[in-house]
């Protein structure tokens, strides 16, 4: 066996080693995911309603103000 024979086998396994250990690591990081059951029952909401929330992306909420009462 050459040099050039051996220096190819040589980067396959390189390669092979590579492939491995991505797949064991990919493994690894899906077998720590918590698992959670989601509810299939999902109530239905008015889109309108859902708009006019006050937090966390919704508009603010409406205040009346006097200022007799104020001071």
């Amino acid at each position: 066996m050459g040099l050039r024979e051996l220096v190819i086998l040589v980067l396959i396994l390189a390669i092979v080693g590579v492939i491995l250990r991505g797949l064991y690591v990919a493994l690894k990081a899906r077998r720590g995911q918590l698992r959670m059951a989601l509810e299939k029952n999902i109530p239905q909401y008015d889109p309108e309603e859902l708009s006019l929330s006050e937090l966390p992306n919704g508009g603010a909420r409406m205040v009346e103000r006097s200022f007799a009462q104020g001071v």
